[in-house]
This record gives C-alpha cells, sequence and structure tokens, in this order.
C-alpha cells in the first residue's frame, strides 16, 4: 500500500458520511457533496521504517446560493475535522487555514504532519 492510499484509508475512517475523498486534482469535477482532497507535500526519514510526511487536506463545499453560504458551508466542515486528526497517534501537528480552491471553490487548506510507516506492497500498515 502506497503512502497515499494510507493516508486516505485514515482519513476516510474520519470523514462524515456522505463526504468523498480523493487523490489532489485540478479538476475536481462538480462538487455535488463536501469533497476532501490529499495531496503528500513532502516525505523525510525519520528512522528505519518510518517517515515524517506533510501533507494538505483540501476541503471543499458544493455551491450554495450565496457567497457568503459557499464560505459557511466550508466553516462548518473544518473544526470536526481538525479535532479528530489532531487526536490520531500518529499526527504531530495540524492545522488549517482559509483559501480559495484554483480561485473558484472557498476551501480550507488543512496542514498535516504525521508519522507514516514505510511498508511494502503485500504489507498493512499497523493501527495509528
Amino acid at each position: 500500500m502506497n503512502l497515499s492510499d494510507q493516508l486516505k484509508t485514515l482519513v476516510q475512517t474520519y470523514l462524515p458520511e456522505g463526504w468523498d475523498l480523493k487523490r489532489y486534482t485540478t479538476e475536481p469535477d462538480v462538487l455535488s457533496r463536501p469533497l476532501v482532497m490529499i495531496e503528500v507535500k513532502s516525505i523525510t526519514p525519520q528512522s528505519f521504517a518510518v517517515l515524517a510526511v506533510n501533507a494538505h487536506l483540501y476541503v471543499l463545499q458544493p455551491p450554495r446560493a450565496t457567497a457568503d453560504g459557499n464560505e459557511q458551508a466550508a466553516d462548518d466542515a473544518v473544526p470536526f475535522l481538525l479535532d479528530v486528526l489532531y487526536r490520531v497517534e500518529a499526527v504531530q501537528s495540524v492545522s488549517a487555514s482559509r483559501g480559495t480552491f484554483l480561485e473558484k471553490w472557498p476551501c480550507w487548506d488543512i496542514d498535516l504532519n504525521l508519522y507514516a510507516p514505510i511498508v511494502g506492497d503485500d504489507e498493512e500498515p499497523e493501527e495509528a
């Protein structure tokens, strides 16, 4: 299982029902439900079989009738996700900043720093 798949498995566990999760893309399609995209930014070896990973999670919401509605939907989504991610043992730090994804969708950019095991294709990662 590659690192992106490990992160996807970890994050999917904590997402509310009905949310989408996918690897980073510059074309998130038509947003019909909340979407979280994962992008691994950096990987640094820490010790034998352990990596320090910096990833970004982009939280996007489907368009609402007003710009205020768009921002409110994005704002409502983030505190829960930050809270559950911070409780994961492997997570070293998590923070979020408001942004606009591709100058089109209001979003939150969650900066996530965590430790991840190095696993082979036929191995499953241990629980974090």
